[in-house]
């Protein structure tokens, strides 16, 4: 019997995967960033609570001629390094910053929902879109949010 219980303890610490801080999160989103062909220039990565809790935004540099995917692969980058914060994000952010004088685009999602989209796939695309992004989040009153933790280095 407690060679069992042993044996439980044991395969329920190695299944268990580990959780970060904010700088690891930081960190690790930042070198995927750089490192992934895909995703264009990073411009900076944010982390900061709002009234609601934790958001993690990911500001990108776009170009005029570029007609792309980027809010979606930045909001993939995000979910695949934010799944181990400790403190868990209940937001994304996305903003694609344009050459002047193009404003931004900005796109949110709920983290949770982006998660379970892009990393464990019990959602679908569809369904992700249809109800957990919201494009255009500068055009909504943004009162509630609180000051930004400059690149939490």
């Amino acid at each position: 019997m407690k060679l069992l219980l042993t044996f439980l303890i044991f395969t329920s610490i190695i299944n268990t995967k580990p959780f970060y801080g904010d700088k690891n999160i930081y960190s690790m989103l930042k070198n995927y960033c750089e490192t992934n062909n895909n995703l264009p220039t990073l411009l900076g990565i944010h982390i900061y609570n709002d009234k609601e809790g934790k958001v993690l935004q990911l500001d990108l540099e776009a170009t005029s001629t570029n007609q792309n995917n980027y809010p979606l692969l930045g909001m993939s980058a995000m979910s695949l390094v934010a799944q181990y914060s400790k403190i868990p994000f209940y937001k994304f952010i996305v903003i694609e910053h344009f050459p002047e004088p193009k404003v931004p685009l900005a796109f949110e999602s709920n983290a949770d929902c982006a998660i379970k989209h892009f990393v464990k796939n019990e959602i679908s695309e569809s369904r992700w879109i249809k109800d957990c992004l919201n494009e255009g989040v500068f055009q909504r009153k943004i009162g509630n949010w609180s000051q930004l933790n400059k690149d939490n280095q």
